[in-house]
């Protein structure tokens, strides 16, 4: 879809970039973003744009608390390890 349009539906934010952008996010942080980061440059690109979109912070981070950011630490290069591991990637 990224090769076609600038946003997963069309060329302007849609209901579809709303509803992949928390798998994402929740990617992100728990160190998987190496699914994409310098494999997948559209996916990429995407991402920024929606971080970028001023809507971002108030409809995902700002409502984490501390006790959900404490949470969501892990040890970002034994995970992304792991998960190599388990699809084979290299």
């Amino acid at each position: 879809a990224l090769s076609l349009h600038s946003y997963l539906a069309a060329d302007a934010y849609t209901l579809a970039d709303a509803a992949a952008t928390p798998y994402l996010f929740r990617a992100e942080i728990l160190g998987l973003d190496g699914l994409w980061r310098g494999r997948r440059p559209r996916v990429e690109a995407w991402y920024a744009r929606i971080r970028e979109r001023p809507s971002f912070p108030a409809a995902v981070t700002d409502w984490l608390s501390d006790a959900d950011r404490d949470r969501f630490t892990v040890p970002r290069e034994e995970t992304w390890a792991k998960a190599c591991e388990v699809l084979g990637l290299g």
